[in-house]
């Protein structure tokens, strides 16, 4: 009996060092188990929807961006395009001025002018004309180019205004005409109408 005693003894204590072995398990088992767990999650790859959310973000942000460089580059284009034809017709309408008609004919009509100049003096190139003519206000303040035959081009620029008591009448602020090699000042003589020029010198 006292052997049989003994053995249910030992059995007991060798029952209970087993199962407080497999209740607590070693701080290495753990240690381990944590790390491979670790490193499962670090090379989990990433969910397929998750990716095609990120490039779908990243298209819509390069478009957006794209987008506004074209209208930025759109309206530029038309407000540039909007200038020139406001330019182009304020030119048009100073060309056509009968004010512009007088002034061609004093330097048609020049001896000077027509020596140096030749014939059929008018605009030159783009026939642009800078500068403001208000014949309500009555004041001209012009320049711009003029050719003739011998294909000499002679720089004009004139400023006039109209008499305050008198608005048939134009005085002479100003009257310049040069070309590359000579210069001229002058002024329209009140009661001809014609040019006056005087100089010459290169």
């Amino acid at each position: 009996m006292f052997v049989a005693h003994f053995a249910r003894q030992q059995a007991s204590a060798a029952g209970g060092s087993v199962r407080t072995h497999l209740a607590r398990p070693s701080t290495a088992t753990t240690s381990a188990v944590v790390a491979s767990s670790s490193s499962l999650a670090a090379v989990r790859p990433m969910p397929t929807l998750v990716k095609r959310r990120m490039a779908s973000s990243s298209s819509d942000a390069k478009a957006g961006g794209s987008s506004k460089v074209k209208s930025v580059v759109v309206l530029a284009g038309f407000s540039g395009l909007l200038f020139g034809l406001t330019q182009y017709f304020l030119n048009e309408q100073r060309r056509k001025n009968l004010i512009m008609d007088v002034l061609l004919f004093q330097l048609r009509t020049n001896p000077t002018l027509r020596e140096e100049l030749g014939d059929n003096v008018n605009l030159a190139g783009w026939k642009w004309i800078s500068g403001e003519i208000n014949q309500i206000r009555g004041w001209v303040d012009v320049s711009f180019d003029v050719t003739g035959s011998t294909g000499k081009v002679a720089r004009v620029e004139v400023k006039m205004q109209q008499y305050p008591n008198d608005r048939r009448k134009w005085e002479t602020l100003d009257y310049f005409v040069a070309t590359p090699q000579k210069s001229w000042n002058g002024y329209v003589d009140e009661d001809s109408g014609t040019l006056v020029l005087r100089g010459g010198q290169a």
